[in-house]
């Protein structure tokens, strides 16, 4: 079985309910991406085809934005509707979804998303670690300014009237396991939130990363 896989994304705009078409392939895996104008407003649940979409976690920052994931294990083949349901009234929720293959079905991501904010500098998404050859970085982002993805890192998505709502991902390299880009000027205000895709490998083979030991009985004896 191959690594993560991306399959599509969609820049749905400032919406709360969009649509997303879902390929025929084993181990699918669907994450809808928030980044909400506000540091009070947040989402309080999201569906794909009607199907409640797990909470994955949440970044606030006082930019102000919220930048939130939620994921679906095996979401319905086909092209159907992402709804999202807010805490108040919309301030401008740019979204985006992306849709995945060869994810653990049992342990889709490693359960610690990652949020990472500041009021300045050149944005960067949360490192993570553990990271395997079978694994993907998935981050959803807020800025104030347009962003382009650096080497490494590519875009799912684009929702923000300027380019300042993106989804990112990056497949291991065997160096950085983080997810960056950059902006003009090289500073400004962002939030993101980071989590890691898990490969239906990882619970197959170990980690090619990390040495294995044999015990003294595998080798032979002369």
């Amino acid at each position: 079985m191959p690594p993560v896989q991306f399959d599509a994304g969609v820049s749905a705009g400032n919406v709360t309910s969009w649509s997303h078409t879902v390929v025929a392939r084993p181990n699918r895996y669907l994450i809808a991406q928030l980044q909400i104008g506000s540091a009070t407003i947040t989402g309080t649940g999201v569906t794909y085809a009607g199907v409640a979409m797990t909470f994955l976690g949440r970044d606030v920052h006082t930019l102000p934005v919220t930048c939130e994931m939620w994921g679906l294990v095996a979401p319905t083949v086909g092209t159907n509707t992402i709804a999202v349901t807010l805490s108040g009234a919309n301030p401008g929720c740019d979204s985006g979804s992306s849709s995945f293959l060869n994810v653990d079905q049992t342990t889709p991501t490693d359960g610690s998303p990652l949020g990472v904010h500041s009021t300045t500098g050149n944005p960067v998404g949360g490192a993570k670690t553990g990271v395997s050859i079978y694994d993907m970085i998935v981050t959803t982002v807020g800025a104030s300014k347009a962003m382009t993805e650096a080497s490494g890192t590519l875009k799912s998505w684009n929702s923000g009237a300027s380019g300042d709502a993106c989804g990112y991902r990056r497949s291991y390299d065997g160096a950085s396991q983080s997810v960056q880009w950059t902006v003009a000027l090289n500073t400004c205000s962002w939030g993101s939130l980071t989590v890691l895709l898990k490969g239906v490998q990882d619970n197959v083979y170990p980690n090619p990363n990390t040495p294995t030991v044999l015990p003294e009985s595998t080798y032979w004896q002369g």
